[in-house]
């Protein structure tokens, strides 16, 4: 269940323009797998990791033709061509000014 503070963070993350195609309205999308699992963060088949750890991401990257949840790619192949994940996240958090690692309890690198 999510909190207001996750909330109120998902509603600043959602504000905010994708982050491969500068387009506006984005979905937001729960980082797992990949440079993920490399930064410490594991998640349990069909769980999603900490409601922190979201970037935004148009739909055609997320669920769409492009998408990183489609099917289509592996995460691997997706960050290869779009971007780590991680590093959208220390994206957003130099754009929002908050420490979504921390909020999360992840040691960024697995430090």
């Amino acid at each position: 269940m999510a909190t207001a503070e996750i909330k109120r963070h998902w509603g600043r993350v959602a504000g905010l323009d994708c982050l491969i195609s500068c387009r506006p309205s984005p979905t937001l999308h729960h980082c797992h797998g990949g440079s993920m699992r490399e930064a410490g963060v594991m998640r349990a088949k069909g769980r999603k990791t900490s409601n922190w750890l979201v970037i935004p991401i148009d739909a055609e990257f997320h669920t769409g033709r492009l998408g990183i949840d489609s099917g289509g790619f592996t995460v691997a192949e997706w960050e290869r061509r779009f971007g780590r994940q991680a590093d959208f996240l220390d994206k957003v958090c130099a754009l929002l000014g908050v420490d979504v690692w921390a909020k999360a309890g992840v040691k960024r690198g697995g430090e």
